[in-house]
């Protein structure tokens, strides 16, 4: 960023070529693209068993990758490995194939590692497909929608005693089979919201997303997962913290807090001061003996781990605690440990330069921004910017308590930040005006030194202040 600029204080800089729309052949690989999270996050073929043997997720994937291959543009560049975040998944992946010929279980880490290759080609997908502000506004919009409906279910199973797992609600299966899971994933799509409202919709879709934003965060008390308690607690500071709107905001946490008081399972909140008092909690002290296993997998193999999704295993075989012996294959629920114990030290420090690449990608997108001639469009790109940085730091303090080196959600979200880094080198130049989208209402240009004031300035603070 040029010194002396900052998110709402205009600077001389030359305007930034944004895509603000996806070209025409794009199209198309979208829409597979969008249909590919409705198969991924609700799993209709859960609920209608005849699709199972077509394995409608790896086909919309493989028919979304040959549009993209037929549509692509003459001179169109294909990033296989896009910028640092794509060269740290790539090197990740390879990590997960080198710990195959030495894991615990080598068919059990094949299994994971071609699993990933699946996120891998997600993530390149979503880099290549939504590099544009109404392709991530989409993409945002469906993302939203699934996790609408995941609460619904849930809600329903909370509503009719459904609860499956020791009274706690859980999703549909797949990805969403554990109470863990769900929160996680409610957790991630609340900045998402909140940037959605900022976006000055109708009137009824703000209600409506209001309405989801209750059903996300009731959804996280009622899987009654720690690790989404801290995620959801993370969240709500940091939108607190960087809103301009702070009384406002505030009044509308307090809200959604007495709301989800009122209608929690009981025995929620006993479960979640397990955190800071748990020596008298079994289940608490069993994950204290899962974090220690990992560290003595960790010291026992620390070049390539245990073997890539074979922690239970390992555990069940050789380091069980004699505290307690019937837990048997139990997972490491923390993140860090997991990738310590099943990829050693070529993992974890791949693993963690992924998680920098994200953050560092963020940054350079809002400093380009920032340094933008402003008009609604960039404000709602800062904003899309900051919600996804709120997002990716929920996803990390939630994985302290959970097991998500590997998961979609992680995969999903770097591949946004990533997109929303490339269109910030747009492909074709456009003028420095104001443009209407079909997410950010009417233009509204502004600019000079009176821009928080005309534009709300809702989402992030000047440096300054």
């Amino acid at each position: 960023m040029r010194e002396g600029a900052s998110v709402f204080k205009p600077s001389d800089a030359s305007p930034i070529q944004l895509v603000r729309f996806p070209r025409a052949n794009e199209r198309l690989p979208l829409l597979g693209l969008s249909v590919f999270l409705v198969f991924l996050f609700l799993r209709p073929a859960d609920l209608f068993p005849v699709l199972t043997p077509l394995r409608p997720v790896l086909v919309i994937l493989v028919l979304t990758v040959l549009l993209f291959i037929m549509n692509r543009g003459r001179g169109q560049r294909i990033l296989l490995m896009p910028y640092s975040t794509g060269q740290y998944l790539v090197s990740f992946l390879g990590v997960m194939l080198l710990s195959i010929p030495f894991s615990y279980w080598p068919g059990g880490s094949f299994t994971n590692a071609t699993e990933f290759m699946k996120e891998v080609a997600v993530f390149i997908l979503v880099v290549n497909i939504a590099a544009s502000l109404s392709a991530l506004a989409r993409l945002t919009r469906m993302i939203i929608f699934c996790n609408v409906v995941l609460a619904l279910m849930a809600v329903k199973d909370y509503l009719t005693g459904n609860l499956l797992h020791r009274g706690r609600i859980e999703g549909l299966g797949g990805l969403f089979n554990d109470p863990n899971d769900l929160a996680v994933c409610f957790v991630m799509v609340l900045p998402l919201i909140y940037w959605r409202l900022q976006s000055h919709p109708a009137p009824k879709e703000r209600f409506l997303l209001i309405g989801a934003m209750m059903l996300a965060v009731g959804g996280v008390i009622a899987t009654q997962s720690r690790g989404g308690f801290l995620g959801l607690v993370a969240v709500a500071g940091l939108i607190l913290m960087r809103s301009r709107r702070k009384v406002a905001v505030f009044f509308l946490a307090a809200a959604l807090g007495i709301v989800v008081v009122l209608v929690s399972p009981q025995g929620a909140f006993d479960r979640f001061s397990t955190i800071a008092n748990y020596q008298g909690e079994e289940n608490a002290q069993i994950r204290l003996a899962m974090w220690r296993a990992g560290l003595h997998m960790f010291a026992d193999h620390p070049i390539l781990g245990v073997g890539t999704g074979v922690f239970s295993i390992a555990y069940g075989e050789d380091y069980r605690d004699p505290e307690f012996p019937y837990n048997t294959w139990w997972t490491a629920h923390n993140t860090l440990i997991q990738v310590m114990a099943e990829l050693g030290l070529a993992g974890l420090l791949v693993w963690i330069g992924l998680v920098i690449s994200g953050f560092s990608i963020l940054k350079k997108a809002r400093q380009r921004l920032a340094s933008a001639a402003r008009d609604s469009v960039i404000l709602e790109a800062l904003e899309l910017n900051s919600a996804l940085s709120v997002s990716f730091v929920g996803f990390l303090v939630s994985s302290l308590f959970l097991s998500k080196a590997y998961d979609w959600i992680l995969i999903i979200l770097l591949a946004m930040i990533t997109a929303s880094f490339r269109m910030t080198e747009g492909r074709l130049p456009e003028p420095a005006r104001a443009v209407g989208t079909r997410f950010a209402g009417d233009p509204s240009p502004v600019s000079g030194p009176d821009f928080p004031a005309k534009a709300g300035a809702p989402w992030r603070r000047n440096p300054g202040d």
